[in-house]
């Protein structure tokens, strides 16, 4: 099974997108409050479309309302208008130089369009507006981490922390960069504080579930993983990791409970459905194997090429012909992959096609001499009474034998072996 590397976890740039929009403070006239209001209404329903068309009205007729192009901005936001969002945090903060949730916005917009070096402008002048805000410290650290500056992110996530230390969401960003740092020892006395301080963090338990999977810890992962999965029911990557660490344990029966669990939930089904199919072939379950495998042919993040790994689990249940099937597709896409063609060979040893399975162990052999093959290739010259060439790899296999202890256990009974081959050629 490949381990496939845990996803990151990085806690939310923007710690609330939730606003309480005060009208009374900036607007007097009553039309436009009840437009303002009716904008927001439309915004907190998620019609950021008629949110937008209100706001327009609005403009239209008051052009200086720095909260009104902060709305706007919001709404653009959410639609996804990164470009729109920005324009109109601009123009709220050309009314407002110090309005800090348009910084905010603006730098998150920046950061969805990969703009990192605006986007921390941004932020630097928040922190000039407000210089003990641990989240404004959190936020740069964000974007510093996401541009792969991990001494810039470490040092701006300890800052914050200094400033509170009850940010949680600081502490585990901490340790997600020690973390990617292999430093897994302060990475875990971080997520233990933070899970001290908030026995709700559902990211503190993945990242510390993901600490003991790479160490091998997979009670404690399967424990942490279980927590989470508590905290977020609707995530599946919780319960699927649950169920590599399953495997990983040889409890194929638990895993394959958390795969299927875990497909009800997933928008990207195919590593689970392949990793279910290896769960399956390791519980002798092989027909369900070859029907998840034959979900996700086209799956190419796996330890073996569905190809390969189908032909595999049709060669162990006997499905010879099947597995030549598969084995020929996959040599189509690599030809040199040496295993395949072996098994190839041996797909075809079992079906009597026996010249076919002399071309494909002389292939192997060309690469390397391997002691099994030369035997193969013997018994399948015996079967179709090519003695003299059976003799020849049977002599080729002692040659290799002579210095290796476990072969040389085989020595005495190929050297009858080719006593016998010469019987049947004196006949």
């Amino acid at each position: 099974m490949k381990k496939n590397s845990f996803f990151a976890i990085l806690a939310a740039f923007l710690l609330s997108l939730n606003q309480v929009w005060a009208v009374d403070s900036f607007l007097e006239n009553e039309e436009h409050v009840k437009l303002f209001n009716q904008a927001v209404s439309y915004y907190n329903d998620g019609d950021y479309k008629k949110s937008v068309s209100t706001i327009n009205e609005l403009l239209a007729v008051d052009s200086n309302i720095p909260e009104a192009f902060n709305l706007r901005g919001n709404a653009h936001y959410s639609l996804g208008f990164y470009d729109l969002a920005i324009h109109d945090f601009t123009e709220a903060i050309k009314l407002n130089i110090k309005y800090a949730d348009a910084y905010r916005m603006r730098a998150d917009s920046y950061r969805n369009q990969k703009k990192y070096d605006l986007a921390i402008d941004d932020i630097n002048k928040l922190i000039e507006i407000e210089p003990g805000n641990s989240n404004f410290y959190y936020n740069r650290g964000v974007l510093y981490e996401e541009n792969n500056d991990s001494k810039l992110a470490m040092s701006d996530y300890t800052k914050s922390i200094t400033l509170n230390p009850q940010n949680v969401n600081a502490i585990v960003a901490r340790a997600n960069v020690l973390y990617g740092l292999n430093d897994f020892k302060q990475a875990q006395i971080d997520l233990d504080n933070a899970i001290k301080i908030n026995p709700n963090s559902s990211n503190a338990y993945k990242l510390r579930a993901a600490i003991n999977f790479k160490l091998n810890n997979y009670d404690a992962a399967i424990n942490d993983y279980t927590k989470s999965a508590k905290l977020e029911p609707h995530d599946a990557q919780l319960v699927y990791y649950r169920g590599v660490a399953y495997f990983e344990q040889h409890k194929y029966p638990e895993a394959i409970l958390d795969f299927t669990d875990a497909l009800k939930n997933s928008k990207h089904k195919e590593p689970i459905y392949y990793n279910r199919a290896v769960a399956y072939y390791y519980s002798n379950q092989y027909d369900k194997a070859i029907d998840d495998i034959g979900k996700i042919m086209n799956y190419q993040d796996g330890a073996m090429n569905p190809y390969e790994l189908r032909g595999n689990i049709y060669y162990v249940s006997g499905k010879y012909k099947e597995a030549v099937e598969d084995y020929t597709k996959m040599l189509a896409i690599e030809p040199n992959r040496r295993e395949v063609q072996k098994n190839r060979a041996n797909s075809y040893y079992n079906l009597k096609k026996y010249k076919e399975a002399i071309a494909d162990y002389t292939a192997v052999l060309a690469a390397k001499k391997e002691a099994e093959v030369l035997h193969n290739r013997a018994k399948a010259y015996t079967a179709l009474e090519m003695y003299k060439e059976a003799i020849d790899d049977c002599t080729s296999f002692l040659d290799l034998a002579k210095n290796d202890n476990e072969l040389s256990l085989y020595i005495e009974d190929v050297q009858k072996e080719i006593e016998y081959l010469k019987y049947k050629m004196s006949k």
